[in-house]
């Protein structure tokens, strides 16, 4: 599947017993003879585990994947951290309950409904269809859930977002995909309307009626044009040239806007 997406990369899975002759490994779900020092993952339904060294099963048998998405991301930032520490972390173990957000070391302590019905989102505009809007529309098209959402986005796919994106493909580089597209094309709904350009030409021709505006994206001034157009809730999440993330909600008028995070010579041009 990694390398139907992303054939530009060179990988090998290999059944090799010696776990000492590789430099990194990452256990999925359960394995009873580990190292303590080996990171694992699993999950069930909402629910996300992570850790070191001696790992209590999740029950796996839900079919809803957003802890397993969760704990996959987990499960690399781990690998990272101990890459970059380049020694042994201390064991930990963490969960996490994605539907309430709540956290414990212990799967008891978790909210993890096996069944909540079709979620209503309500209206949605979506500014950026990226590695982050992307990522949104992947996890979005297997849920159950109603209402709309508003796609904007100006760009195609390029050959270096095939390694960030479930949806984009290698032949989607090649065909210069429009990204939008391809989002509305995995979701595979009606209640998405798309718009190719960005969020100031969409301004033109919409008048902004939404419940829950998400910008993501930072193209062509994107936070400062975005700042007197708010909804009730304003959500944001980007990636940073240091494989980074940056999420977070504002609240108009009751904390500083969103300009105010970012370095001081743009602040400066205000």
């Amino acid at each position: 599947m990694v390398f139907g997406i992303n054939p530009f990369i060179e990988f090998s899975i290999e059944n090799n017993n010696d776990r000492l002759s590789r430099s990194a490994s990452l256990i999925v779900e359960n394995y009873l003879d580990m190292l303590p020092e080996t990171p694992w993952i699993n999950a069930n339904n909402w629910l996300a585990g992570v850790g070191t060294g001696k790992n209590s099963k999740i029950n796996s048998e839900g079919k809803n994947i957003v802890g397993a998405s969760f704990a996959a991301c987990l499960g690399n930032a781990l690998l990272f951290d101990m890459f970059l520490k380049r020694k042994l972390i201390i064991t930990i173990r963490s969960r996490y309950s994605l539907y309430d957000f709540g956290y414990s070391e212990s799967v008891k302590h978790l909210n993890n409904p096996e069944n909540v019905g079709i979620i209503n989102v309500g209206k949605i505009l979506q500014i950026g269809c990226g590695a982050v809007g992307s990522s949104l529309a992947y996890l979005l098209s297997i849920q159950d859930w109603t209402g709309s959402l508003t796609l904007i986005d100006f760009d195609t796919v390029k050959t270096p977002n095939c390694s960030s994106s479930l949806v984009f493909s290698a032949l989607d580089s090649v065909d210069n995909r429009l990204k939008i597209d391809c989002c509305e094309e995995i979701l595979q709904i009606t209640r998405v309307n798309k718009f190719n350009g960005d969020y100031s030409d969409f301004l033109k021709s919409s008048l902004l009626n939404y419940d829950i505006i998400l910008c993501l994206a930072n193209e062509r001034n994107i936070w400062s044009t975005i700042q007197n157009n708010y909804p009730p809730i304003v959500l944001h999440a980007t990636t940073n040239d240091s494989w980074g993330i940056n999420m977070g909600r504002h609240i108009p008028i009751k904390e500083w806007c969103i300009l105010c995070r970012f370095k001081d010579e743009l602040k400066t041009n205000l």
